[in-house]
């Protein structure tokens, strides 16, 4: 080999491998500002266990928990598995969480809006779709490629309104996605925080989706799914979304366990939410333990993938006992 065609070998090598990397860590739009106060950030993650991608999973996360690492150990199971992720960040957080949880209405400013976290939504899978993201495969093969067009979305708490909203507000979407799981998805919050926030106060109205319209755009399958322990994503939560759904392919599933709560799936979020756990503020404000339990790998995991590999409306049957 000549020394300028190792020179120039050399030098795409260094300049993919320093591009490879952000495979890793993610794609971020939007302006970096600390605590994830922006609504406009959207990170993808490309699995590099494969050279094809067997689809995009969408992960829209729950009210407030706007940071990726909440839901790390499932971005990593599904990548591990060979499919891409991509996760917008719909909805203020941090510092800004003041305004995004409408507190600032108390005072006469706006309250928190399904519509705009919907559309915050779709611009970030918009930016994320053609995104161009080199990797190595089998650590010597060098690829190239962008997220997956087969969208499946997978929908933790609020964030089910934000799903079950977007095939309304964005017919391209719409055409993109395959398949929507509910996970502990609620329409209404403020229609459950009576008896968990203190005496006194009680969380601003939200600007809610338009249920019926919303569901008359969903011709896909749909999966919800909910856990005996868990208050505030009910039957009542679950029944508005599943009789407004035009698609007759859906499907309930309730998971009998003793973790069966609303924050699965999650991950420990760190020290906050630790210090949040040992008050018992986690339990009455947000409805469970931030943590990652079994009821992730046992339940949520094998719905996401049944739902992408076969029909919702079978049967079902991953190893947790479910009714």
């Amino acid at each position: 080999m000549s020394k300028k065609l190792f020179s120039l070998v050399l030098a795409i090598f260094l300049v993919f491998s320093a591009l490879s990397v952000r495979a890793y860590a993610g794609y971020v739009t939007g302006t970096n500002t600390p605590f994830y106060e922006d609504a406009t950030k959207t990170q993808v993650y490309i699995s590099t266990s494969t050279k094809t991608s067997k689809g995009t999973v969408v992960i829209l996360h729950g009210m407030i928990l706007a940071v990726p690492d909440i839901y790390q150990n499932l971005i990593n199971d599904l990548t591990n598995r060979g499919y891409d992720v991509i996760f917008p960040q719909y909805q203020e957080a941090g510092f800004a969480i003041i305004s995004s949880m409408g507190l600032l209405a108390l005072l006469g400013g706006d309250s928190p809006s399904h519509i705009q976290w919907t559309k915050n939504a779709i611009k970030g899978i918009n930016w994320a779709l053609p995104a161009i993201i080199p990797y190595w495969y089998n650590w010597y093969t060098p690829v190239i490629r962008k997220p997956s067009q087969n969208l499946y979305i997978f929908a933790h708490s609020i964030g089910g309104a934000i799903g079950y909203n977007i095939p309304l507000y964005s017919s391209d979407l719409k055409s993109k996605i395959k398949g929507i799981v509910l996970a502990n998805s609620v329409v209404d919050p403020t229609a459950l925080t009576a008896g968990t926030l203190p005496a006194g106060i009680s969380m601003p109205p939200i600007e809610l989706i338009n249920v019926a319209a919303a569901g008359a755009q969903i011709n896909v399958p749909l999966l919800y799914l909910n856990g005996s322990q868990d208050a505030w994503a009910n039957d009542a939560q679950a029944a508005i979304f599943m009789s407004n759904a035009a698609t007759a392919n859906k499907k309930k599933l309730k998971a009998i366990s003793a973790d069966a709560d609303h924050m699965a799936p999650a991950t420990n979020q760190g020290p906050l939410f630790d210090i949040l756990s040992w008050t018992g503020l986690t339990q009455s404000m947000l409805g469970g333990d931030a943590e990652w339990n079994t009821m992730d790998t046992a339940f949520y995991v094998p719905a996401i993938l049944h739902l992408i590999n076969g029909n919702p409306a079978t049967t079902f049957n991953p190893a947790v006992v479910w009714q």
